[in-house]
């Protein structure tokens, strides 16, 4: 039987390979597309599906940071491509994704000790 996680990837890697399909045929190119078909599609959204709509084998805050520190590297790394336009909006959304991160592992740790007390 297919676990669910392997059905949402599944459907996510389709959904990749038609989005980069759509773009050849339209000619679309450049690093923003690419954030799209190789961050956005297959490494963040289905992560943050199933963090959103709970699976057993993985909790949710780990599936949030492993999103959140995968896009943002990423993002950080596509920033070396592209006009200076492109790489402000990639550094931009690479920082913001990873002090994101940094923000949720403070609040969680807050979280956390506020409960001991």
């Amino acid at each position: 039987m297919v676990s669910r996680e392997n059905s949402v990837l599944a459907v996510a890697f389709a959904l990749c390979l038609a989005a980069f399909l759509l773009g050849a045929a339209l000619g679309l190119e450049g690093p923003i597309y690419a954030f799209v078909v190789v961050i956005a599609i297959p490494i963040v959204g289905p992560q943050l599906y199933l963090a959103a709509t709970g699976d057993e084998a993985v909790p949710a805050p780990t599936r949030i940071r492993t999103a959140l520190l995968l896009g943002g590297g990423l993002c950080l790394l596509f920033g070396t491509a592209g006009t200076d336009a492109e790489r402000r909006l990639f550094w931009g959304i690479g920082t913001g994704f990873l002090l994101t991160a940094l923000v949720y592992e403070v609040r969680t740790g807050y979280l956390r000790e506020i409960a001991s007390r």
